[in-house]
């Protein structure tokens, strides 16, 4: 159990090297990532930080992922983003956010952060909270 904590927390810290090294980034999936609800925590919050140009941020299948985590994390960015700042443009703001398959997530609730944390007069967040299935028929 301590070797797995040690190796999730060696991941976080090179994810967070990483990620330092290339704040220009503007799409970001963590799909799958970490076991532990602690990592994925600290990682998303650090993300509006490290990665001002983020537009696309891709959470799904992540097992830590919870409303709770979400409604922290979609505070802080619109906190963050409500900050007017000479020279950044309306775009440079996450605009989608993938949780689908997120287990601890719920449908209701997302809408209800959707629309609360839509409400302003900039362009707004879509959480994506499922994936339509392909036609497969022919």
């Amino acid at each position: 159990y301590e070797r797995a904590i040690t190796e999730e927390t060696e991941l976080l810290n090179a994810v967070t090297k990483l990620l330092r090294l290339c704040p220009r980034i503007t799409h970001l999936s963590l799909s799958g990532s970490f076991r532990s609800h602690h990592c994925g925590f600290i990682l998303l919050n650090k993300i509006p930080w490290l990665l001002p140009k983020l537009s696309v941020l891709d959470l799904s299948h992540c097992t830590w992922m919870d409303d709770t985590l979400m409604h922290s994390f979609l505070s802080d960015l619109v906190a963050l983003t409500s900050v007017e700042t000479p020279g950044k443009d309306d775009s440079e703001t996450v605009r989608m956010i993938n949780v689908a398959g997120c287990q601890n997530i719920s449908d209701d609730k997302m809408r209800s952060m959707q629309e609360k944390f839509n409400s302003g007069t900039k362009p707004g967040i879509v959480i994506a909270t499922n994936v339509q299935k392909k036609n497969t028929s022919t």
